[in-house]
């Protein structure tokens, strides 16, 4: 019972409270000396003992939490006199009577005991992993084998370099673990191709169904996992159902922001200024406007009209397209003129 000392001084300072009531309501005392300040200079001097006995108690001294438990206890002793020593001396013996979990130190931690406990050792850090690219490099191949793993939670561009690279690599666990991730990638493209060209066959007036399949191609054809022949032909059946999209539904803004990125990487610029001059005319398109002319500026370089259009997106609150990112994020991969 590490509390009961404790616990018997604040119920002597409860004592010498009980003592500073009796003398306000003038049971107790001299007659030729004011109750009141003497009443209050008592109960103030055992708020005071009490924060005393609360910090400097050899159990509670170290623990977490300990001064902001005293002043909190203090302050309820202080608050409502007789009645607070009473109750802060039943909360600390209740504490000591609980089986404490520190009962080997003699100590009450409050919060969390999981993570205050004393026998818990301490956290445990995980060392950062290294891109796999300079794992890649460095040859580290038991980091390798772990790594690659974490290939195939997103599919771009990037990732399929990565995995290709990896196909080379001298390790046959680390090949024949980035061949099955690039065969899944396919699979998984495949499979989104066919429910988007079924959903097509569905519903060929519902621009929406158009929206889907033309980016799923053009997804597809980015990613990078196809040959160059078979991205070339998902790049032509992406303008060929952009345009059937568009004559089913002509006023759809985002059908003709599509065919814009479409024509832009299949190094059609010319036909751009056209589309641009459509999507002014519709009401409502006018973000992609916006969208086709930064994707159009990205393609051909113009730093001058990119950061313009750029600004002007900003303000008016349009999503900066993947087009223009890849251009400010990697300007010297692109041409740069001031055409």
């Amino acid at each position: 019972m590490y509390n009961v000392p404790l616990t018997i001084a604040l119920l002597i300072l409860g004592g010498l409270d009980a003592a500073a009531v009796l003398i306000y309501d003038g049971q107790i005392g001299t007659t030729g000396l004011p109750p009141f300040p003497i009443a209050l200079t008592l109960h103030t001097l055992a708020t005071v003992l009490a924060l005393l006995c609360l910090l400097v108690y050899p159990p509670f001294k170290n623990r977490p939490g300990n001064g902001t438990y005293a002043v909190l206890l203090s302050l309820f002793f202080y608050l409502t006199p007789v009645i607070g020593p009473l109750a802060c001396s039943v909360l600390i013996l209740t504490n000591s009577s609980r089986g404490n979990r520190q009962e080997k130190d003699g100590r009450f931690i409050l919060g969390n005991p999981l993570l205050e406990h004393p026998e818990r050792g301490p956290a445990m850090k995980r060392t950062p992993y290294p891109p796999i690219a300079h794992q890649l490099s460095a040859g580290q191949t038991s980091l390798l084998r772990q790594s690659v793993l974490r290939l195939k939670r997103q599919v771009s561009l990037k990732e399929v370099r990565l995995l290709r690279a990896l196909q080379e690599y001298e390790d046959a666990h680390v090949q024949l673990t980035a061949q099955g991730i690039l065969a899944a990638i396919v699979e998984r493209l495949e499979d989104q191709l066919q429910k988007a060209r079924a959903l097509v066959e569905e519903c060929p007036k519902a621009a929406q169904a158009h929206i889907r399949l033309v980016e799923v191609l053009l997804h597809a054809h980015a990613v990078g996992v196809y040959s160059e022949d078979e991205a070339h032909r998902l790049l032509e059946e992406a303008v060929a159902r952009v345009d059937t999209g568009l004559h089913s539904c002509p006023e759809s803004g985002r059908l003709l922001y599509l065919k814009a990125l479409c024509l832009l990487k299949a190094g059609r610029t010319d036909a751009i200024p056209d589309l641009y001059g459509r999507l002014l005319a519709l009401p409502h398109a006018k973000k992609w406007a916006t969208a086709v002319e930064m994707e159009y500026f990205a393609r051909i370089g113009n730093w001058q009209r990119g950061t313009e259009t750029f600004r002007r997106a900003l303000v008016e609150g349009h999503q900066l397209p993947q087009g223009a990112q890849l251009f400010w994020l990697y300007p010297r991969t692109l041409i740069t003129t001031n055409a």
